[in-house]
């Protein structure tokens, strides 16, 4: 009979020896039997003996902080314990944002706090803010709690901008560029699509140009670029018209803050002003 003995142990050992054996013949007269502990006081399991549990389910770190640390508090008993902290991809993927793994927490006797500090990757990618997961076990792998790490950008929010242009009219079309504006030494991560469309001013669509409405797109690796929207407009009167204006306002889609901006675009009549 095994009996459980108090305080608590380490596994435990004992050997069996055969002796006396009378009209028989053995090989090995003796074995070894193993005790293994499985009381919860051991700061391996949860139970009556250790208890923890995560300081918080949700946990936030600026991308250049370096480490993003995850409390972890005692909720029951005073003597040694240990958990682990097991990491998860999400929108942040390890190796490129964190340094992703499993992180043992050791409590000494009557320590009621401990922390698992993880590596956060400071890069010059304009990524938006990422998340990854996390969850606490002991170490007999009973789970305790999950939680989320959001790790906040540090990198300034792109900016875009728009030009003015002015085009006779009898060119067919007029250029517009946008430009993508981002701190020094920053590009872009993930490809940056901005929306834009056409609105009448003093001129009209259909008669003075063509209503448009498009995409335009920044290659990820961007740092200060521009694309070139082509705007097509009516074919050319015979007759002379003043200059007209209509706008093309730009809106960004995701991977930047919502933003609108807004050019203004300029026909001068291709026939002499009859009032000079």
């Amino acid at each position: 009979m095994v009996t459980r003995p108090s305080p608590h142990q380490q596994n435990e050992f004992f050997f069996v020896n055969l002796i006396g054996v009378e009209n028989a013949e053995y090989g090995q007269n003796h074995f070894t039997i193993e005790i293994v502990e499985d009381d919860a006081t051991s700061g391996f399991g949860g139970g009556d003996g250790f208890g923890a549990a995560l300081g918080s389910t949700s946990y936030e770190v600026a991308e250049d902080a370096g480490n993003a640390i995850i409390n972890i508090v005692r909720t029951e008993g005073t003597g040694p314990g240990a958990v682990v902290v097991s990491t998860y991809d999400s929108t942040a993927t390890s190796p490129a944002d964190y340094a992703g793994g499993r992180y043992l927490v050791v409590f000494d006797a009557g320590q009621n706090f401990a922390t698992a500090t993880i590596p956060i990757v400071d890069d010059m990618l304009y990524e938006g803010d990422e998340q990854f997961k996390i969850d606490l076990r002991y170490l007999t792998g009973e789970p305790i709690g999950d939680g989320t790490v959001t790790i906040t950008e540090s990198v300034a929010t792109p900016q875009y901008s728009i030009s003015d242009a002015v085009a006779d009219e009898g060119d067919g079309a007029i250029l517009f560029s946008i430009t993508l504006h981002l701190e020094a030494g920053a590009s872009l991560a993930h490809v940056a699509e901005l929306y834009y469309h056409t609105h009448n001013l003093t001129a009209h669509a259909g008669s003075d140009y063509t209503a448009t409405s498009n995409s335009a797109f920044f290659a990820p690796g961007a740092m200060d670029g521009q694309t070139v929207i082509f705007l097509r407009r009516s074919p050319t009167t015979a007759c002379w018209r003043p200059p007209k204006t209509w706008r093309c306002t730009s809106t960004m889609s995701k991977f930047s803050a919502p933003m609108t901006t807004m050019a203004r675009s300029s026909t001068a009549g291709d026939r002499a002003d009859p009032r000079q």
